[in-house]
């Protein structure tokens, strides 16, 4: 290769520095940043040739040669996001607009790896929740249907607690020579239920849709969070300490102003009886004992719930092959067969009345049923 002649002294003397051709007469520049361009290649182990560099996209994902396969486990990652982000929003009705902002957004998070140790789904409905705040997309991301599940970390925007199930708790804890007594704001509710005779401990869980004066909330599930041991001895369930009641405001079907006044009325639209079936043994004995106590005619829809739950717990248990129909709770003994037959009569009356599930039944229906 001839040498490089200097333009500005006409030099043929040059040395390179730092990737770089100067003169050395008068240190004139002639070349810089020099880059090889040249395609090399080189012989593999298994004798194959392979191209010499690595390649490196957009993204920051490179090639590499595994099995066969010329994917990174990055891409897959990214095209299962894609995947389930254009899938819940399908299901939202969102546009392709939030599906691309939601996906930039989960690429964000990847990047500073913010889903390590997080499940993807919760990712991805943080990603699609961010997406909804910004454009000011009314999507609550609730799934239609008779179960309602909390896809969004603050769907549960209320809490309930009721008086008696407060009431239930500091009895057991006398029992066990505690001194700790709880009040109902030591949960932090948005709402609590007046202490009511005819209403049973934790019978709130048979909630799934409930009126508080003229507005309307959607119970979206049981609030698993509390760590008290008195609470973990009776009231867990699949791993789950269960205390209140998580509640969403329907503004749809809620008229205007949206205000929830003290002493306001409460009246139950819809119930759920799988949650109820979920209860563990101690809570239907407490139940069960309370509705032994001689309550009149003149029963709220509530407790009507929890008695046709009770009804539909001990047939399941029966059916199931755990014992007698008549010898499944430990307390048979103490309240005679005679008193257990009567309630369970009453059990399969109210049974009926509730199982046709129409929402919208008032109390005053109710009361007229249940009289006859």
């Amino acid at each position: 290769m001839p040498p490089a002649i200097c333009p500005k002294c006409g030099g043929s003397e040059s040395d390179s520095y730092e990737n770089s051709l100067i003169c050395l007469a008068c240190g004139w520049v002639l070349e810089e940043s020099n880059i090889v361009v040249e395609q090399t290649f080189s012989e593999s182990a298994g004798g194959s040739s392979v191209a010499d560099g690595q390649f490196v996209s957009a993204t920051g994902s490179s090639f590499r040669g595994m099995r066969g396969v010329n994917r990174e486990s990055r891409e897959i990652t990214l095209e299962n996001a894609k995947r389930r982000i254009s899938s819940m929003a399908g299901s939202l009705g969102l546009t392709a607009h939030h599906t691309e902002s939601a996906f930039r957004l989960f690429l964000l998070a990847l990047q500073h790896n913010f889903v390590r140790g997080r499940k993807s789904e919760y990712v991805i409905s943080s990603c699609l929740y961010v997406v909804c705040r910004r454009e000011k997309t009314a999507h609550g991301g609730r799934s239609e249907g008779p179960r309602r599940e909390i896809a969004f970390a603050n769907e549960g925007q209320f809490l309930l607690v009721s008086e008696n199930s407060v009431d239930d708790l500091n009895l057991r804890l006398r029992a066990k020579a505690s001194p700790l007594q709880m009040e109902a704001t030591r949960f932090r509710p948005n709402i609590i239920l007046q202490r009511t005779p005819s209403l049973p401990p934790y019978a709130e869980d048979a909630i799934a849709g409930i009126m508080i004066g003229n507005q309307v909330f959607n119970a979206t599930g049981t609030f698993d969070k509390e760590p008290l041991l008195t609470l973990a001895s009776y009231r867990r369930n699949s791993g789950m300490i269960m205390f209140g009641l998580q509640l969403v405001h329907d503004k749809e079907r809620s008229p205007q102003p949206h205000v929830v006044s003290l002493a306001a009325p409460v009246r139950i639209l819809e119930e759920n009886f799988d949650k109820m079936d979920e209860l563990p043994p101690e809570v239907w004995q407490c139940m069960f004992q309370h509705l032994l106590e001689g309550v009149g005619p003149q029963r709220s829809l509530l407790e009507a719930l929890s008695c046709a739950a009770v009804c539909r717990r001990w047939r399941a248990m029966a059916h199931a092959g755990v014992g007698g129909e008549l010898d499944l709770f430990p307390w048979r003994k103490a309240l005679g067969d005679a008193q257990v037959a009567q309630v369970a009569g009453r059990f399969v009356h109210l049974t009926a009345l509730s199982v046709s599930r129409c929402p919208g039944v008032t109390d005053a229906c109710l009361h007229a049923i249940a009289s006859r």
